[in-house]
């Protein structure tokens, strides 16, 4: 019979947190960087010029 659990007894804690730690600051970074993004683009007679952000 297979354990429904997998191999969650044999789980290494420490490297599943220092995963989980990693992913967060990645993805922290990620959030830093959509926010700081602006496009920008204006129409080739220059009469309408537009910005956007996160």
């Amino acid at each position: 019979m297979d354990d429904p659990l997998g191999n969650f007894a044999n789980i290494d804690v420490e490297a599943f947190l220092r995963d989980s730690e990693k992913r967060a600051a990645d993805f922290a970074a990620a959030q830093e960087g959509v926010a700081a993004a602006v496009g920008r683009a204006t129409a080739a007679d220059g009469l309408i010029a537009v910005e956007c952000t996160a």
